[in-house]
């Protein structure tokens, strides 16, 4: 992702120079005092930028505050403190000091941008929207804008919109490697697994050191039933992120599909070894153990996801298979019916064979 920060200012202030003998009016004394705040103002806002490129990110919040409030007209000032407040994830103060800069100049592009991409990290998609829109009508030359559009776009689920917008990017750099991968999971999620996986390639031709592209490789590579390639790339991924808990966790569903259970519970424990907390690791670590006919540890890894997220569907729906197999009927159907009741359409058919589903379906409103 490409980063802005406006960087020093070589600034110099030309002082006359007085005789002994010259008389120096009250007016040349208050020239040379605002020149003098100019220069430390200057002085400021270098000490700033030093402090936030050696990561002293607090610090350099301090020096452009002081260069600010001798020069409260300094436009990169302002910029550069709301870089510094947005590194330190004080978004509303980071947003306001873009406002200002915007409030000192109009058409400065970068600061629409850039608060664009603040309300974006603050969950404030409307404003981001609108100041990337924004970024685009000042400076449509800029791929980054209609980059950061079409992520916008892709999370609100407008694939083909940030298609477009990810081919823009692309056009206007074919450099991009971003644009590229995030192209890549558009074209997964519109069904194009071939046009996906020459994303991916391109990407990891542009950075071969792009962990995630390996991983989103893999995971089209998956989909279309490539399950030992889709391994390759997912074992690429981990070589390059040692840590990477979703390649683990993905790299086991492929050994899952292929029917190496075993191998895919291993794989799920190192996902879990990384994010102990891993949701979707613990849930398909449950369906592979029910393959192991380990019922009682399907049931104790789907307990696990509820606590951790009682939202989880599949959770209720593999703990239900668990108890079933356990001979635990009622706590089965129970759990399917939550299931159900959380949309996962395919726990209705399991709901059919209990005895109870009728007042299963009352008491979670799955009657229509």
């Amino acid at each position: 992702m490409k980063r802005f920060f406006i960087p020093l200012c070589l600034f110099f202030v030309t002082q006359n120079a007085w005789s002994q003998t010259d008389s120096v009016p009250q007016l040349i004394v208050v020239k040379d005092t605002l020149a003098e705040m100019e220069i430390v103002a200057m002085n400021a806002y270098n000490d700033g930028v030093k402090a936030y490129e050696a990561g002293r990110i607090k610090d350099a919040i301090q020096h452009f505050d002081k260069s600010i409030s001798l020069k409260p007209s300094f436009e990169k000032a302002w910029f550069n403190r709301g870089k510094a407040k947005e590194e330190n994830k004080d978004y509303l103060g980071a947003i306001a000091d873009y406002t200002k800069v915007l409030e000192l100049n109009p058409s400065n592009d970068l600061a629409v941008f850039s608060r664009g991409e603040t309300y974006l990290k603050s969950g404030l998609k409307d404003g981001a929207m609108k100041d990337f829109n924004t970024a685009i009508l000042l400076n449509s030359e800029n791929p980054t804008y209609v980059y950061f559009r079409g992520v916008l776009k892709f999370e609100q689920g407008d694939h083909k919109a940030a298609l477009n917008d990810f081919t823009a990017a692309i056009q206007a750099d074919p450099n991009y490697v971003y644009a590229w991968n995030d192209r890549g999971s558009v074209k997964r999620q519109l069904n194009d697994l071939e046009g996906a996986i020459s994303d991916y390639n391109q990407s990891i031709k542009l950075d071969p050191k792009l962990a995630f592209a390996y991983n989103n490789l893999g995971s089209a590579l998956r989909q279309k039933g490539k399950y030992e390639l889709s391994i390759t790339e997912f074992s690429n991924a981990i070589r390059l992120k040692p840590g990477y808990s979703v390649a683990f966790n993905n790299r086991g569903s492929a050994k899952f599909d292929q029917g190496d259970y075993a191998g895919a519970i291993e794989d799920f424990n190192q996902a879990l070894k990384i994010d102990p907390s891993y949701v979707m690791a613990l849930v398909n670590r449950a369906a592979a153990k029910h393959k192991m006919k380990d019922y009682k540890g399907c049931i104790e890894d789907c307990t696990k996801a509820i606590e951790l997220q009682n939202t989880s569907a599949a959770a209720y729906l593999n703990r239900g298979i668990g108890y079933e197999m356990d001979r635990k009927q009622d706590k089965a159907c129970e759990d399917w019916a939550k299931a159900a009741s959380l949309g996962l359409k395919n726990a209705q058919q399991f709901l059919n064979d209990c005895d109870n589903k009728s007042d299963l379906e009352e008491k979670y409103k799955l009657r229509k």
